[in-house]
């Protein structure tokens, strides 16, 4: 364990996904402190090479004969011999996985990420949903006794979570990096067209994409010729299909770019690079595991983290409650005009343009590693 005059060893567990935010918090952590990250052999794989080899980093992965309480136990073990703080992110699975992680009590202190705080809380149970899920809740209130902090992305869903889980401490943190540069001043492009490129998973569930698509064909066509579209996720079910159907005959009018299958993470990070504007056209709200998470107050979107990581300008839905520590970067719309408004405005009012990328290199500034351990730093400080 820890003695003062020596290094502070951080613990990262990670068993779902999450790659990116894994990569970008250990990063984080490196920058002050030892870590060892507990995953799976997939994760690891998953996880660039700036990341997994460097000094001060170790690995304990998962092997395929543990079973998932033997791994947790061994977190615990470790937990209990060299660590002295762990950070998880989200757990998923069934009802089985979830009896392991209530059972799960780390020998340090422990912080909880959490993305969904209706399951939390209980709130919202929807209608529609399995038993099983419904079952996971009280599970979730137990692994809350064992838990120090549960981390939320801002502070927009720290209000709220605090409202629903008052006898919790709860405090925010987005384990992102930006990989700052000045916009407005040499950004490459390899494209004349403005690039708007909508990230995620082509889901019905998550996001409106006939509201984007039907802006768009509200603009004027020399507009419309002006911009190339990037659909950046794979269709999910029919619903995926036919709004890839509908892509393809804007085609007519501009560019557009999409993908049927899994697209690589690299392919994903260059297209998020070459954007000049990202568009998440949300619904309201989602079913999670039971329960009926709204985004904005209760979730968050991974659209700002790409905002952030990427420093380019953001356009949510106007019920959208912003974060104000990312506002400089976000406009908001409402509805199929509003958006095809402002998308108006991206094309043809260049001053508007530049005012969006000072606000998206203004908000960058403040997720750089120095301005990110600082934050991680005092959560680690106030546990230890």
């Amino acid at each position: 364990m820890y003695s003062p005059g020596e290094p502070e060893k951080v613990g990262i567990l990670n068993l779902s996904s999450h790659v990116n935010f894994l990569s970008d918090l250990s990063k984080i952590a490196l920058s002050k402190y030892e870590v060892e990250v507990f995953t799976t052999p997939s994760i690891k794989e998953r996880v660039k090479d700036d990341v997994s080899s460097r000094p001060r980093l170790e690995w304990s992965v998962k092997k395929e004969s543990d079973s998932k309480r033997d791994y947790l136990r061994h977190v615990e073990q470790r937990t209990a011999a060299d660590v002295d703080i762990l950070l998880a992110f989200p757990f998923y699975g069934n009802i089985f996985d979830f009896r392991h992680y209530a059972q799960f009590s780390p020998n340090c202190p422990y912080i909880q990420i959490a993305y969904e705080i209706n399951g939390w809380a209980g709130e919202r149970p929807a209608a529609t949903s399995e038993f099983y899920n419904f079952a996971k809740y009280p599970l979730k209130r137990w692994m809350l006794r064992r838990i120090d902090i549960l981390l939320v992305e801002f502070d927009t869903i720290q209000e709220y979570a605090r409202s629903r889980l008052p006898e919790t401490n709860i405090e925010t943190f987005t384990p992102v990096i930006s990989n700052h540069h000045d916009t407005t001043t040499g950004r490459t492009r390899d494209h004349s067209e403005i690039v708007i490129t909508v990230p995620g998973m082509i889901d019905r569930t998550r996001r409106n994409y006939n509201l984007l698509l039907e802006a768009i064909t509200k603009l004027p066509q020399a507009h419309a010729a002006s911009i190339e579209v990037v659909l950046l996720g794979t269709p999910q079910g029919k619903y995926g299909e036919k709004i890839l159907r509908r892509a393809e005959e804007l085609k007519e009018v501009g560019k557009v770019t999409y993908f049927r299958d899994w697209i690589p993470e690299a392919a994903f990070e260059h297209h998020l690079r070459r954007s000049d504007i990202l568009v998440s056209p949300l619904r309201q709200t989602r079913q999670v595991n039971g329960f009926v998470e709204e985004y904005g107050l209760s979730k968050g979107s991974g659209a700002i983290s790409d905002a952030i990581r990427q420093s380019t300008p953001l356009l949510l839905p106007e019920w959208f409650k912003v974060p104000e520590r990312v506002e400089p970067a976000i406009q908001t719309f409402c509805g199929v005009n509003g958006l095809s408004n402002e998308l108006y405005r991206v094309i043809s009012n260049e001053e508007y343009f530049s005012d969006l990328r000072d606000g998206a290199n203004r908000m960058s500034e403040q997720y750089t590693i120095p301005e990110q351990q600082k934050r991680l730093s005092k959560l680690v400080q106030d546990l230890i």
